[in-house]
């Protein structure tokens, strides 16, 4: 093992083993369920498996990379922020395990001068502006408390983009277990939705706070009989592209595998009937295979295709109608009302305070909001935000923090890298954030524990890579034909 691994990573692991050793030996007097103790079981051994592997690959680092992804799925929330400053009734603000463990990982990775230089790139550069932007709001706010608690989540990204970074510069390698990582944590949605759709329960304890994603509304078709799961629904969108990316480029002799993977995940992220979670994937895996198609790394037969559509519809219009609900009702659902009174009252929010915004994570508890919605909207019974990115943090944080945030995103899209043989590995983990973006349209997706921090990993892939040109890991790019 590497003594920079040894010095950087081996006290956080006994720091993690320690915590979960106490959480694991609390007394059932404490008030947690079975559930809850099956969580921590599971995440104690969790732990124990990332040493483990460590100490048989002689890297610590590798280890945390491989199993880091599988917080995404078994995310135990620590404690509730309103146990420590009072909060309105209507948030629900969260610590959960992965932000402790990223928050680790990056006291103990901390380097001021790598910091310094990291926070250059032009992506994370405009993200930190916007965190800033943030932090502005908390003068004039509308609720202090409300914004003060939303900074650990809104500074995930460049943590975790600056943790994952230095692992890349310790062990190139990481890269690959990452994304190995990252191919888990996508696979056990099948587990976790298949099941379900079929009234078996056996996995739903694993889930974090249900796995659900926050309220549900017993008048919707997603309550009535289907799995709805909305964050797993984010997670896929987070996942398919640059796994489907990934696989095709650099382990191309398994491409008939990584196709029905492929098939599978996108039939179990119908699932969920996430509409915009499914119309930014299919996005961002058409724009996966119109690359492949020009790159020659696959030919499109027309015929093949098209039936290859009709049999995939046929299935997707079987798993949804099976289960007794309405397809037209799934996809049709009537929700834009609601979500446009959303919008009015983020305008509205916008104009009340002058293109400043109200304050970061105050649309909630904003009574402009409610005047415009009404006390007894979905949004304070639910205590879901503005289901856009755009316009809440439009609202919220004002123009300063909204032209932060687009110039972020297109930051991100415009990075180049020197290298042909990492260029699908860059454009992959772009088109995945793009994912993101588009997701932003209709729904809080950067306001999701799990996609902010797959968000920064994305972000310190494209940064490795932006200038190097030489690999350890891709040391020679493959021959392949197409098929």
């Amino acid at each position: 093992m590497k003594r920079s691994e040894q010095s950087l990573l081996v006290v956080f692991y006994i720091i993690f083993i320690v915590f979960f050793v106490y959480l694991f030996i609390v007394p059932p007097t404490s008030g947690l369920s079975d559930s809850d103790q099956k969580k921590l079981a599971i995440l104690f051994l969790f732990v124990a498996g990332v040493i483990a592997f460590g100490a048989l690959k002689g890297s610590v680092s590798k280890g945390f990379v491989l199993f880091f992804p599988l917080f995404f799925q078994l995310n135990k929330t620590i404690f509730e922020i309103g146990d420590y400053i009072q909060l309105p009734p209507v948030l629900d603000e969260k610590i959960r395990m992965i932000a402790i463990a990223i928050l680790a990982a990056f006291l103990i990775l901390f380097d001021f001068k790598k910091l310094i230089i990291s926070f250059k790139f032009k992506p994370v550069l405009f993200y930190n502006l916007f965190i800033l932007s943030g932090l502005f709001t908390i003068v004039w706010a509308m609720d202090v408390n409300a914004a003060i608690a939303y900074i650990p989540k809104i500074i995930l990204l460049p943590v975790t983009y600056f943790v994952f970074l230095r692992l890349f510069e310790i062990d190139e390698k990481n890269i690959l277990y990452v994304t190995w990582g990252l191919i888990i944590a996508a696979l056990l949605s099948i587990i976790f939705i298949w099941p379900d759709y079929f009234g078996i329960k056996w996995f739903s304890f694993l889930l974090s706070d249900g796995g659900t994603g926050g309220y549900q509304d017993p008048d919707s078709v997603r309550a009535t009989g289907l799995v709805s799961r909305t964050a797993i629904a984010l997670l896929l969108t987070t996942t398919i592209p640059y796994i489907y990316n990934f696989g095709i480029y650099y382990y191309s002799k398994y491409r008939l595998w990584i196709h029905g993977a492929l098939i599978f995940l996108l039939l179990t992220l119908f699932l969920t009937l996430s509409r915009m979670d499914v119309a930014a994937t299919l996005f961002c895996v058409a724009l996966v295979l119109f690359y492949m198609v020009i790159e020659k790394k696959i030919k499109i037969n027309i015929v093949f295709v098209f039936f290859g559509l009709l049999l995939f519809s046929g299935i997707a219009y079987y798993i949804i109608a099976a289960n007794g609900n309405s397809v037209e009702d799934a996809l049709t659902r009537d929700t834009w009302d609601g979500r446009l009174a959303q919008f009015n009252a983020g305008f509205a929010n916008f104009s009340y305070s002058y293109g400043f915004g109200v304050g970061m994570n105050n649309y909630l508890v904003s009574y402009v909001s409610r005047n415009v919605l009404g006390a007894n909207a979905w949004n304070f019974r639910s205590g879901n935000t503005l289901h856009s990115d755009y316009i809440r943090i439009l609202c919220e944080y004002g123009v300063a923090g909204f032209i932060c945030f687009v110039s972020f995103y297109i930051s991100t899209f415009k990075t180049q890298t020197k290298t042909s043989l990492f260029r699908p590995l860059v454009r992959g983990a772009k088109i995945t954030v793009a994912g993101l973006a588009v997701c932003g349209l209709s729904e809080p997706a950067l306001n999701l524990d799990a996609s902010i921090i797959a968000c920064g990993i994305y972000l310190a892939i494209i940064a490795y890579y932006q200038n190097k040109t030489s690999s350890v890991v891709f040391f020679e790019e493959k021959e392949d034909h197409p098929v």
